[in-house]
């Protein structure tokens, strides 16, 4: 933007002032339009117009002190003045007088009546006002970087006169700063759209991050050989222009000797994702690429976890006594790591009359873990079922939990600390059915017990066979004849009940 603020302000004042042109005295003005809001020929206001043609804001706004008529061109020759200098205390007086100003134009629009050619003119006035005030309550909204404001009021007066060019350009600068493109939202680790640019990776400025369409992020991760890597990418894609917008981006690790060849490559799966890398084959400084087609952007935060080879070992050092035990509370804490020889001791802190469940999340293809619960024997942790429980006791408990590797080979895990499980799951569920089908059995043998005790036998015998009424479909069609008219016979029906085998209802007659 090259157009100064200056120019603007001033082109709003001009134009404001302008509208007293015409009037000869306020006396003829206020004959003329009941209530007489032209007061620009009075010595006061002349004098104002001319500071604020020299740029003197301040000084025109005390000369404007001495007008005391009640009219919307003056309430807002004070407010662009005070706007004008552009000071944060004075905001609030700015927008008084512009609502006294919008006051006054509704109401002396109200009162207008007729299509007469002075009526008409008034209209025009205060139409022409009108935008000047939106103009000038999109300044104060721009002083105080409330842009969406700002774009209503500039739009508002470009709506009241569409060939107001300062008011256009003042809405496309709004509108800029409400919407800017994604370029000017990304962040201070800028540029690092090349392999080159990449910086060493760095965590406060790996946070709101953004990927532009057509652009690529480059982090640099100096690690050793043999570590563990993770790098993990929660974002999420979002559309630029439309919904058909759509971006797949990829996260790469590159190797230092193979900077054009990806070592290892994941998808992101709707803007999330973890590439992880065990025992790096080389030391030096690996990049980190995000990169992918289409014109979505994605709005991310990355983290990475370097776990250096054994003996160096993980953030929770040193623990490796019951004594020197790394407090832990309800969730999960991650990044561990197990050496062979080294024992990883966790204190759980339990309330009293509650117990805890400690999983133990890891690779199995590493090697297997024991976790188990001081005085207690080993646990070998099962990759499906890697958990130590914690039981309830009276009062408050400290747990301490050793974690340590089998064999000679390091593992990479986390520790879940949370409350056991009450209920409401599918085991739940089904020891509820099973539950259900022991008490009906056992209800079912109660009243078999009944009905034994009332009939002299045993229910599972079936009752003594009754006389079963005739079924309806097996009737004798000649003894029906006969029953039917015992006078004179009627070949017809006869034929007709001699050919069926059930007995027509009543309502078939």
């Amino acid at each position: 933007m090259t157009r100064t603020r200056g120019i603007v302000l001033t082109a709003a004042l001009t134009a404001a002032i302008a509208l007293g042109a015409g009037c000869s005295s306020p006396h003829a003005a206020a004959t003329s339009h009941g209530g007489g809001p032209f007061v620009w020929n009075q010595r006061d206001v002349e004098h104002a117009r001319k500071l604020v043609t020299d740029g003197k804001y301040a000084d025109a706004v005390e000369a404007l002190k001495g007008v005391d008529a009640d009219a919307p061109e003056v309430h807002l020759a004070r407010a662009i003045g005070l706007e004008a200098q552009e000071k944060t205390d004075l905001a609030a007086d700015a927008t008084t007088s512009l609502d006294q100003a919008y006051r006054l134009i509704a109401e002396q629009g109200a009162q207008l009546a007729g299509h007469d050619a002075e009526t008409e003119a008034r209209r025009a006035i205060l139409g022409d006002l009108r935008g000047r005030v939106a103009f000038s309550r999109g300044l104060v909204a721009s002083q105080k970087q409330d842009w969406a404001a700002a774009v209503g009021e500039f739009r508002h007066a470009l709506e009241l006169d569409p060939q107001d060019d300062d008011a256009r350009w003042n809405l496309e600068v709004a509108y800029f700063k409400l919407h800017p493109p994604c370029r000017l939202r990304d962040d201070d680790h800028e540029p690092d759209s090349a392999a080159g640019d990449a910086k060493p990776f760095d965590p406060k400025k790996a946070e709101k991050r953004v990927l532009c369409p057509a652009d690529e992020d480059w982090y640099g991760l100096d690690v050793p050989a043999e570590s563990i890597v993770q790098i993990q990418v929660k974002g999420k894609v979002t559309p630029t222009e439309d919904d058909d917008d759509t971006r797949d981006v990829s996260v790469s690790l590159y190797s230092p000797s193979a900077p054009d060849k990806p070592f290892k490559t994941i998808e992101l799966k709707g803007g999330e994702g973890t590439l992880g890398v065990r025992h790096l084959p080389e030391s030096g400084m690996w990049k980190v690429q995000l990169a992918g087609p289409g014109r979505a952007e994605l709005a991310y935060d990355l983290s990475v976890a370097v776990v250096p080879p054994c003996p160096a070992d993980d953030q929770s050092e040193e623990n490796d006594t019951p004594e020197t035990a790394t407090a832990v509370e309800d969730g999960e804490k991650q990044g561990l790591k197990a050496c062979p020889g080294d024992q990883d001791w966790f204190a759980v802190k339990v309330p009293a009359k509650e117990g805890r469940t400690v999983t133990v999340k890891h690779n199995p293809d590493d090697g297997p873990l024991i976790a188990r619960m001081a005085g207690a024997d080993n646990i070998p942790l099962d990759p499906g079922a890697p958990v130590v429980n914690i039981p309830p006791a009276e009062t408050e408990q400290v747990v301490n939990i050793l974690v340590t590797t089998v064999g000679d080979q390091e593992n990479l895990y986390s520790l879940e600390v949370k409350k056991p499980d009450d209920g409401g799951g599918d085991d739940k569920k089904d020891q509820d059915k099973s539950d259900q089908k022991d008490q009906d059995k056992d209800q079912d043998k109660d009243q078999d017990k009944k009905d034994q005790d009332k009939n002299g036998q045993p229910p599972s015998q079936p009752p003594a066979p009754q006389s079963q009424p005739q079924p309806m479909n097996q009737v004798d069609a000649q003894k029906l004849i006969d029953d039917l008219d015992k006078n004179k016979q009627n070949p017809q029906l006869q034929k007709l009940l001699k050919s069926i085998t059930t007995v027509p209802r009543m309502e078939d007659y």
